[in-house]
């Protein structure tokens, strides 16, 4: 058995171009070796790029099944379940207190530094890792700052990234399970059980919080996020085995290409993906007129506060109206 050790701060990927999600090989069996900025794994694509004077019994190593994730075993959502974060305060200010409930039934938490943590749950509810990711006071993702698969709690910062074992899932997966039930909490005095089933049909968006604020105003499909447009890996997509998914990416170049290559992997995978409709990427026309660089959760979000604008000036606008 070979050792490789990688380096923590992740980098861009020369393979798939993410911007954070590669680990650069600092070692094999203790000896230096390559160039850790073109030599690692690639936590967004699952790419293994090996140095090219690798005996070719550490490269067969590579191929060979992937393990299961760590579990997290310590009460990490637990500690971390205040609604504190930037994105919790405009979330709930648009939503309100069935806003509120909503995160909680999501577990959407906040830890020592104020990041919002989005738990990874597999499909029997086990706790695999946790990103944790800055907002800004809008509720927009700050750019400058990584995400990190981890968790800074008062007296300690937890590693739940690959160093230690853990590999995400898809966020969502725990909805995935037959029998399992979304509260319906836009109208927070009647709040309503939504139960889904394998026929349930499953939205696949990018981020975290877009498949959160979908959820919102449509639970009566199953939401879950890539974690970025090469999200979806072979590997991954087995989890969309038997399913049929609506894939909605952002409305980009970007967006479109990656919701088609996505298509393939769960085709592969034994799914059913939908990424067109009547000839045009399904994004661009359920959001009709979005524009390059148009982001689904902010067009959610923005529908959601006109909402609540309308419901404070003592008018009233049907729930359905809230969706994108």
């Amino acid at each position: 058995m070979n050792n490789v050790e990688f380096r923590k701060n992740r980098t861009r990927c020369p393979k798939c171009n993410s911007s954070d999600g590669f680990a650069g090989i600092v070692s094999i069996n203790g000896k230096a070796c390559g160039d850790p900025l073109q030599h690692g794994k690639c936590h967004a694509c699952d790419a293994m790029i090996w140095p090219d004077d690798q005996a070719s019994d550490v490269q067969h190593e590579a191929k060979q099944a992937r393990p299961e994730s760590a579990i997290v075993k310590d009460s990490i959502i637990e500690q971390t379940d205040a609604q504190t974060s930037n994105l919790h305060r405009v979330l709930i200010n648009i939503g309100g207190e069935g806003m509120a409930a909503h995160l909680r039934q999501w577990r959407i938490g906040t830890d020592a530094d104020g990041r919002t943590l989005f738990h990874y749950l597999n499909p029997r509810g086990l706790h695999q890792t946790t990103t944790g990711m800055e907002f800004d006071a809008a509720g927009k993702r700050i750019k400058t700052s990584n995400a990190r698969f981890g968790v800074r709690l008062p007296a300690k910062y937890v590693d739940l990234s690959s160093n230690e074992g853990h590999r995400p899932c898809l966020f969502g997966e725990q909805w995935m399970q037959a029998g399992q039930s979304m509260i319906d909490h836009r109208d927070s005095l009647n709040p309503r059980k939504c139960t889904y089933n394998e026929q349930t049909l499953i939205g696949l968006v990018e981020s975290e919080k877009t498949a959160i604020v979908a959820s919102f105003v449509m639970p009566q499909m199953i939401w879950i996020a890539s974690g970025g447009t090469s999200g979806i890996t072979d590997e991954k997509a087995k989890a969309l085995h038997g399913r049929t998914v609506l894939i909605m990416f952002d409305c980009d170049e970007t967006g479109r290409n990656a919701a088609a290559k996505s298509a393939e992997r769960i085709a592969k995978a034994g799914g059913t993906a939908i990424h067109q409709i009547d000839g045009v990427p399904a994004q661009d026309y359920i959001f009709t007129g979005a524009q390059n660089g148009f982001d689904i959760a902010d067009h959610i979000m923005d529908m959601l506060a006109i909402r609540a604008a309308v419901i404070q000036n003592g008018s009233t606008l049907p729930i359905s109206q809230g969706a994108a």
